[in-house]
Protein backbone atom coordinates (compact mmCIF):
# COMPACT_ATOMS: atom_id res chain seq x y z
CA UNK A 1 0.00 0.00 0.00
CA UNK A 2 1.51 3.38 -1.01
CA UNK A 3 2.38 5.82 1.74
CA UNK A 4 -0.26 8.48 2.29
CA UNK A 5 1.12 11.99 1.81
CA UNK A 6 1.02 14.66 4.50
CA UNK A 7 -1.32 16.73 2.32
CA UNK A 8 -3.80 13.87 1.90
CA UNK A 9 -3.75 13.20 5.64
CA UNK A 10 -4.28 16.88 6.40
CA UNK A 11 -7.12 17.19 3.90
CA UNK A 12 -9.02 14.16 5.23
CA UNK A 13 -8.31 15.28 8.81
CA UNK A 14 -9.82 18.66 8.04
CA UNK A 15 -12.87 17.03 6.39
CA UNK A 16 -13.31 14.63 9.29
CA UNK A 17 -13.11 17.37 11.92
CA UNK A 18 -15.57 19.47 9.90
CA UNK A 19 -18.07 16.63 10.19
CA UNK A 20 -17.33 16.12 13.89
CA UNK A 21 -17.71 19.85 14.54
CA UNK A 22 -21.09 19.84 12.76
CA UNK A 23 -22.17 16.79 14.77
CA UNK A 24 -21.16 18.54 18.00
CA UNK A 25 -23.15 21.62 17.01
CA UNK A 26 -26.22 19.48 16.32
CA UNK A 27 -26.00 17.67 19.64
CA UNK A 28 -25.13 20.77 21.67
CA UNK A 29 -28.10 22.76 20.44
CA UNK A 30 -30.06 23.47 23.60
CA UNK A 31 -27.97 21.04 25.67
CA UNK A 32 -25.85 21.94 28.69
CA UNK A 33 -22.22 21.57 27.58
CA UNK A 34 -21.06 19.54 30.56
CA UNK A 35 -24.08 17.26 30.29
CA UNK A 36 -23.05 16.63 26.72
CA UNK A 37 -19.34 16.14 27.49
CA UNK A 38 -20.18 13.66 30.24
CA UNK A 39 -22.53 11.74 27.95
CA UNK A 40 -19.81 11.57 25.29
CA UNK A 41 -17.29 10.41 27.88
CA UNK A 42 -19.63 7.66 29.13
CA UNK A 43 -20.31 6.58 25.55
CA UNK A 44 -16.57 6.37 24.90
CA UNK A 45 -16.05 4.37 28.09
CA UNK A 46 -18.90 2.00 27.20
CA UNK A 47 -17.85 1.60 23.55
CA UNK A 48 -17.80 -1.93 22.19
CA UNK A 49 -17.64 -3.60 18.81
CA UNK A 50 -21.10 -5.18 19.01
CA UNK A 51 -24.07 -2.85 18.64
CA UNK A 52 -26.26 -2.84 21.72
CA UNK A 53 -23.63 -4.49 23.91
CA UNK A 54 -22.14 -2.66 26.88
CA UNK A 55 -18.57 -3.74 27.52
CA UNK A 56 -17.36 -1.36 30.22
CA UNK A 57 -18.93 0.54 33.11
CA UNK A 58 -17.00 3.46 34.59
CA UNK A 59 -17.44 5.15 37.92
CA UNK A 60 -18.34 8.82 38.14
CA UNK A 61 -14.93 9.51 39.69
CA UNK A 62 -13.01 7.92 36.82
CA UNK A 63 -15.13 9.78 34.27
CA UNK A 64 -14.61 13.08 36.13
CA UNK A 65 -10.85 12.50 36.18
CA UNK A 66 -10.83 11.79 32.46
CA UNK A 67 -12.67 15.01 31.64
CA UNK A 68 -10.96 17.17 34.24
CA UNK A 69 -14.06 18.09 36.24
CA UNK A 70 -14.38 18.13 40.04
CA UNK A 71 -15.97 14.89 41.21
CA UNK A 72 -19.00 16.61 42.76
CA UNK A 73 -19.66 18.64 39.58
CA UNK A 74 -19.49 15.47 37.50
CA UNK A 75 -21.77 13.64 39.92
CA UNK A 76 -24.38 16.41 39.74
CA UNK A 77 -24.42 16.37 35.93
CA UNK A 78 -24.50 12.55 35.74
CA UNK A 79 -27.47 12.49 38.11
CA UNK A 80 -29.22 15.00 35.86
CA UNK A 81 -28.55 12.78 32.85
CA UNK A 82 -29.91 9.82 34.83
CA UNK A 83 -33.10 11.76 35.60
CA UNK A 84 -33.53 12.36 31.85
CA UNK A 85 -33.13 8.63 31.21
CA UNK A 86 -29.96 9.09 29.15
CA UNK A 87 -27.61 7.41 31.64
CA UNK A 88 -28.04 4.41 33.92
CA UNK A 89 -26.17 4.47 37.24
CA UNK A 90 -25.92 1.34 39.38
CA UNK A 91 -23.42 -0.50 41.56
CA UNK A 92 -21.29 -1.30 38.48
CA UNK A 93 -20.94 2.35 37.43
CA UNK A 94 -22.35 4.50 34.62
CA UNK A 95 -23.47 3.33 31.23
CA UNK A 96 -25.69 4.27 28.32
CA UNK A 97 -28.10 1.61 27.09
CA UNK A 98 -27.54 1.67 23.34
CA UNK A 99 -30.73 -0.32 22.75
CA UNK A 100 -32.97 2.17 24.54
CA UNK A 101 -35.29 4.41 22.50
CA UNK A 102 -33.98 7.43 24.43
CA UNK A 103 -30.44 6.68 23.27
CA UNK A 104 -31.56 6.43 19.66
CA UNK A 105 -33.57 9.64 19.87
CA UNK A 106 -30.62 11.46 21.40
CA UNK A 107 -27.95 10.45 18.89
CA UNK A 108 -30.06 10.54 15.76
CA UNK A 109 -30.74 13.95 14.31
CA UNK A 110 -32.01 12.31 11.18
CA UNK A 111 -32.31 14.92 8.46
CA UNK A 112 -29.54 17.20 9.68
CA UNK A 113 -27.11 14.34 10.35
CA UNK A 114 -27.66 12.83 6.91
CA UNK A 115 -27.33 16.25 5.29
CA UNK A 116 -23.95 17.06 6.87
CA UNK A 117 -22.62 13.59 6.03
CA UNK A 118 -23.83 13.90 2.43
CA UNK A 119 -22.09 17.28 2.14
CA UNK A 120 -18.84 15.68 3.30
CA UNK A 121 -19.13 12.83 0.79
CA UNK A 122 -19.93 15.28 -2.00
CA UNK A 123 -16.77 17.28 -1.24
CA UNK A 124 -14.37 14.35 -0.88
CA UNK A 125 -15.45 11.87 -3.55
CA UNK A 126 -14.38 14.01 -6.53
CA UNK A 127 -10.94 14.42 -4.91
CA UNK A 128 -10.45 10.64 -4.59
CA UNK A 129 -9.26 10.97 -0.99
CA UNK A 130 -11.04 8.03 0.64
CA UNK A 131 -11.99 5.62 -2.10
CA UNK A 132 -12.49 4.96 -5.78
CA UNK A 133 -16.27 5.25 -6.02
CA UNK A 134 -16.23 8.47 -8.06
CA UNK A 135 -19.41 10.40 -7.36
CA UNK A 136 -21.69 7.36 -7.23
CA UNK A 137 -21.98 7.36 -3.44
CA UNK A 138 -22.98 11.01 -3.28
CA UNK A 139 -25.74 10.38 -5.82
CA UNK A 140 -27.02 7.15 -4.24
CA UNK A 141 -30.55 6.86 -2.82
CA UNK A 142 -29.39 6.10 0.73
CA UNK A 143 -29.54 9.74 1.86
CA UNK A 144 -33.33 9.64 1.85
CA UNK A 145 -34.03 5.99 2.64
CA UNK A 146 -31.44 5.37 5.37
CA UNK A 147 -31.30 8.59 7.38
CA UNK A 148 -31.52 6.82 10.72
CA UNK A 149 -28.65 4.48 9.89
CA UNK A 150 -26.52 7.32 8.51
CA UNK A 151 -27.14 9.24 11.73
CA UNK A 152 -25.72 6.28 13.68
CA UNK A 153 -22.70 5.99 11.38
CA UNK A 154 -21.90 9.70 11.61
CA UNK A 155 -22.15 9.66 15.40
CA UNK A 156 -19.95 6.57 15.66
CA UNK A 157 -17.37 8.33 13.48
CA UNK A 158 -17.57 11.31 15.84
CA UNK A 159 -16.82 9.08 18.83
CA UNK A 160 -13.92 7.35 17.06
CA UNK A 161 -12.43 10.66 15.95
CA UNK A 162 -12.72 12.23 19.39
CA UNK A 163 -10.98 9.17 20.83
CA UNK A 164 -8.10 9.58 18.34
CA UNK A 165 -7.71 13.31 19.04
CA UNK A 166 -8.03 12.71 22.78
CA UNK A 167 -4.85 10.63 22.66
CA UNK A 168 -3.13 13.94 21.92
CA UNK A 169 -5.22 16.24 24.12
CA UNK A 170 -5.65 13.76 27.01
CA UNK A 171 -9.08 14.96 28.21
CA UNK A 172 -12.39 15.41 26.47
CA UNK A 173 -12.97 19.16 26.92
CA UNK A 174 -9.51 20.08 25.49
CA UNK A 175 -10.22 17.58 22.69
CA UNK A 176 -13.46 19.33 21.72
CA UNK A 177 -11.65 22.68 21.90
CA UNK A 178 -8.96 21.33 19.56
CA UNK A 179 -11.63 20.27 17.05
CA UNK A 180 -13.18 23.74 17.18
CA UNK A 181 -9.85 25.58 16.93
CA UNK A 182 -8.75 23.50 13.94
CA UNK A 183 -12.04 23.93 12.06
CA UNK A 184 -11.95 27.69 12.66
CA UNK A 185 -8.30 27.84 11.53
CA UNK A 186 -8.99 26.02 8.25
CA UNK A 187 -12.40 27.50 7.44
CA UNK A 188 -10.90 29.66 4.64
CA UNK A 189 -9.00 26.82 2.95
CA UNK A 190 -10.51 24.44 0.39
CA UNK A 191 -9.94 20.70 0.65
CA UNK A 192 -8.29 20.64 -2.77
CA UNK A 193 -5.77 23.27 -1.62
CA UNK A 194 -4.48 20.93 1.10
CA UNK A 195 -3.99 17.72 -0.90
CA UNK A 196 -0.49 18.50 -2.19
CA UNK A 197 0.65 20.63 0.71
CA UNK A 198 3.90 19.91 2.57
CA UNK A 199 4.61 20.55 6.27
CA UNK A 200 6.62 23.64 5.35
CA UNK A 201 3.90 24.99 3.10
CA UNK A 202 1.36 24.31 5.84
CA UNK A 203 3.15 26.76 8.12
CA UNK A 204 3.25 29.29 5.26
CA UNK A 205 -0.56 29.31 5.02
CA UNK A 206 -0.66 31.48 8.13
CA UNK A 207 1.78 33.98 6.62
CA UNK A 208 -0.46 34.23 3.55
CA UNK A 209 -3.46 35.02 5.73
CA UNK A 210 -5.31 31.83 4.75
CA UNK A 211 -5.65 30.53 8.31
CA UNK A 212 -8.18 32.13 10.64
CA UNK A 213 -6.97 32.39 14.27
CA UNK A 214 -9.33 31.24 17.03
CA UNK A 215 -10.03 33.23 20.19
CA UNK A 216 -11.31 31.98 23.53
CA UNK A 217 -14.26 34.38 23.46
CA UNK A 218 -15.40 33.00 20.09
CA UNK A 219 -15.16 29.41 21.32
CA UNK A 220 -17.13 30.31 24.45
CA UNK A 221 -20.04 31.38 22.26
CA UNK A 222 -19.95 28.10 20.37
CA UNK A 223 -19.85 25.67 23.30
CA UNK A 224 -21.30 27.72 26.18
CA UNK A 225 -18.31 27.44 28.49
CA UNK A 226 -16.81 30.45 30.29
CA UNK A 227 -14.07 32.10 28.21
CA UNK A 228 -11.78 32.04 31.26
CA UNK A 229 -12.11 28.25 31.47
CA UNK A 230 -11.49 27.90 27.75
CA UNK A 231 -8.53 30.27 27.92
CA UNK A 232 -6.96 28.19 30.68
CA UNK A 233 -7.25 24.98 28.64
CA UNK A 234 -5.97 26.68 25.49
CA UNK A 235 -2.92 28.00 27.32
CA UNK A 236 -2.16 24.47 28.49
CA UNK A 237 -2.40 23.46 24.85
CA UNK A 238 0.16 26.12 23.92
CA UNK A 239 2.49 24.79 26.62
CA UNK A 240 1.99 21.25 25.27
CA UNK A 241 2.88 22.36 21.74
CA UNK A 242 -0.61 21.97 20.26
CA UNK A 243 -1.11 25.65 19.45
CA UNK A 244 0.91 28.77 18.83
CA UNK A 245 0.00 32.37 19.59
CA UNK A 246 -0.58 34.99 16.92
CA UNK A 247 -1.65 38.63 17.44
CA UNK A 248 -5.22 37.67 16.45
CA UNK A 249 -5.59 34.37 18.31
CA UNK A 250 -4.41 30.76 18.30
CA UNK A 251 -3.43 28.48 15.44
CA UNK A 252 -2.94 24.72 15.63
CA UNK A 253 0.83 24.22 15.34
CA UNK A 254 1.74 22.82 11.90
CA UNK A 255 4.99 21.43 13.33
CA UNK A 256 2.95 19.34 15.75
CA UNK A 257 0.75 18.04 12.91
CA UNK A 258 3.87 17.03 10.98
CA UNK A 259 5.39 15.28 14.01
CA UNK A 260 5.08 11.58 14.71
CA UNK A 261 2.22 12.10 17.15
CA UNK A 262 0.40 14.39 14.71
CA UNK A 263 0.76 11.97 11.79
CA UNK A 264 -0.45 9.11 14.00
CA UNK A 265 -3.53 11.10 15.07
CA UNK A 266 -4.38 12.13 11.51
CA UNK A 267 -3.82 8.57 10.28
CA UNK A 268 -6.25 7.15 12.84
CA UNK A 269 -8.80 9.82 11.96
CA UNK A 270 -8.44 9.04 8.26
CA UNK A 271 -8.96 5.33 9.00
CA UNK A 272 -12.23 6.22 10.75
CA UNK A 273 -13.30 8.31 7.77
CA UNK A 274 -12.50 5.46 5.37
CA UNK A 275 -14.56 3.16 7.58
CA UNK A 276 -17.48 5.61 7.39
CA UNK A 277 -17.22 5.70 3.58
CA UNK A 278 -17.05 1.90 3.43
CA UNK A 279 -20.14 1.60 5.63
CA UNK A 280 -22.00 4.07 3.40
CA UNK A 281 -20.88 2.18 0.30
CA UNK A 282 -22.26 -1.07 1.75
CA UNK A 283 -25.56 0.71 2.39
CA UNK A 284 -25.63 1.94 -1.21
CA UNK A 285 -24.90 -1.54 -2.58
CA UNK A 286 -27.59 -3.11 -0.41
CA UNK A 287 -30.04 -0.44 -1.56
CA UNK A 288 -29.20 -1.20 -5.20
CA UNK A 289 -29.80 -4.92 -4.67
CA UNK A 290 -33.15 -4.29 -3.00
CA UNK A 291 -34.33 -1.89 -5.68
Amino acid sequence: MPEISFGSLLSTFRASLDLVSSELDLRLDGTDFYDYVLLLSILQANASGARGEIRKHFSIRSIADGIGLPNETARRHVMRLAEKGLVLVDETGCHVARTSPIYSEYIDNLEAGAKTTHALVSRLEPLGLVGDNGQRLASADIWITNQRRIGHLAFEHTLRTLTSVQMLCRRLLPTILFVKVFTINTSRVGHDALIDITPGACAALADRGLLRPARAIDLAGKIRVASTTIGRHLQRGVTAGLYRHTPDGLLVDCAMLASERGIDMMGKTRASLVRLFNDLTQLARAEALVS
